[in-house]
């Protein structure tokens, strides 16, 4: 196997691992931008309801927001570091990498494309 570990100075990374057959898989171990919200609220002992209504959305949509049934919109990322006080680059690269995650993880070729994005960056 061959491993190539890309770091964004948060939790998040991504293993690409080579199998024998010449397959790509792609093997996620990453604090998702969902658990991450849960966290800071947990830690900033708020109810849900009250980032909701500083959101302007419902309770509901927050809660899958913490779950990940749901995507935040970056807009929303911003309002939520802005009003809890926490690290902006951190929950955008999040919010980023799971983007990203969300567009290659079924693409057999995404080991190979992700490389020559990294070196492009």
């Amino acid at each position: 196997m061959i491993f190539l570990k890309l770091t964004f100075e948060n939790p998040f990374y991504i293993i690409f691992a080579h199998k024998m057959n010449e397959h790509c898989e792609v093997l996620c171990k990453q604090m998702l931008l969902s658990e991450k919200l849960k966290e800071i609220r947990l830690q900033s002992q708020l109810p849900q309801r009250k980032i909701a209504s500083e959101l302007d959305i419902d309770t509901a949509t927050y809660c899958k927001y913490e779950k990940g049934l749901m995507k935040m919109s970056k807009p929303q990322v911003l309002k939520f570091a802005q009003f809890l006080n926490a690290n902006e680059e951190e929950l955008l690269t999040l919010w980023l990498a799971d983007q990203i995650y969300n567009v290659v993880k079924d693409e057999e070729h995404a080991d190979k494309a992700l490389n020559i994005v990294a070196k492009k960056l």
